[in-house]
């Protein structure tokens, strides 16, 4: 695996055509499909993989850098996180909007009436998590990367940050689709 990584970022750092254009072809089709699902489009996925490809050039250059994991999975998980910032770019309100609101609210028992029902639906939901992922999100929705809270949380290591920031996401998910106000806030 670890030959595979050194011959891939050589060939970047090489502008190597014939590796570049089979790297393209093998791992154009996830990025792809991960943006389509995504609220993007083709166009869209073929400039964030080459948005992608140009950051880890740059990485690439630093004589530290270092990957510790299949590069294909490097690579959508820098296509994630660019595409993810794109569009957190783009939303009519923003996670950091939310985020601000989340931390005015501790400490208060009572949602106001007049706040949004999804609003109130999801502030209720997010004070049922543990402490360690309310953190997690809010510092998420705050916009620092994943090095940023791998710090701040003294995680071990950015795998594990990216795994626990899933989890926390996908049991906010869970407990917002259990929630009996579910189907007043979506219907």
């Amino acid at each position: 695996m670890e030959n595979q990584r050194n011959r891939v970022l050589v060939a970047i750092c090489q502008g190597r055509e014939e590796i570049l254009e089979k790297l393209y072809q093998e791992e154009f089709p996830v990025i792809e499909n991960f943006v389509i699902k995504n609220n993007g489009n083709k166009e869209d996925a073929r400039d964030l993989f080459h948005d992608a490809m140009m950051v880890i050039f740059q990485k690439s250059r630093n004589k530290d850098f270092d990957i510790s994991c299949n590069f294909s999975t490097y690579l959508y998980a820098v296509c994630k996180n660019l595409w993810l910032k794109e569009l957190r770019r783009k939303k009519n309100f923003s996670d950091v909007e939310i985020g601000t609101e989340i931390q005015s609210m501790e400490g208060q028992e009572e949602v106001d009436d007049m706040m949004p029902i999804r609003k109130k639906l999801f502030l209720r939901n997010f004070s049922r998590l543990s402490a360690k992922c309310q953190e997690v999100l809010k510092l998420t929705m705050g916009g620092m990367d994943v090095e940023e809270i791998k710090s701040i949380m003294e995680f071990s290591s950015l795998q594990h940050t990216m795994n626990r920031k899933y989890r926390c996401k996908k049991a906010l998910m869970e407990l917002i689709q259990k929630d009996p106000g579910f189907w007043d806030a979506y219907s």
